[in-house]
């Protein structure tokens, strides 16, 4: 279960929305760079917004290798108490498709 808003079972029942956009460009002869975005905005309650961006640079190495790193953040607007408002995290690693 995907828990958009609280960690309880009540939330489970909560209406939400979801908008998401792609996108993906070539910036070097093989080597490109995207972008995954998806919001959560608050339907009920407060004005709390989710957020997830998640921005790639993949190179390939070979056919079945690529190289890749990520910059990935999680924004909450109404985080938990003693929580931070938003986490981020770098990526760096080989992608093996097969």
């Amino acid at each position: 279960i995907t828990r958009h808003r609280t960690n309880e079972a009540e939330d489970d029942e909560v209406t939400i929305a979801q908008a998401h956009t792609f996108m993906k460009k070539r910036i070097l002869t093989n080597a490109f760079i995207s972008e995954d975005l998806t919001v959560y905005p608050a339907l009920e309650g407060g004005s709390s917004i989710l957020l997830k961006s998640e921005t790639v640079f993949s190179n390939p190495l070979t056919e079945q290798m690529d190289l890749e790193f990520k910059y990935i953040v999680d924004y909450n607007s109404d985080p938990a108490a003693d929580k931070k408002k938003s986490d981020t995290q770098i990526i760096a690693g080989i992608r093996y498709k097969f």
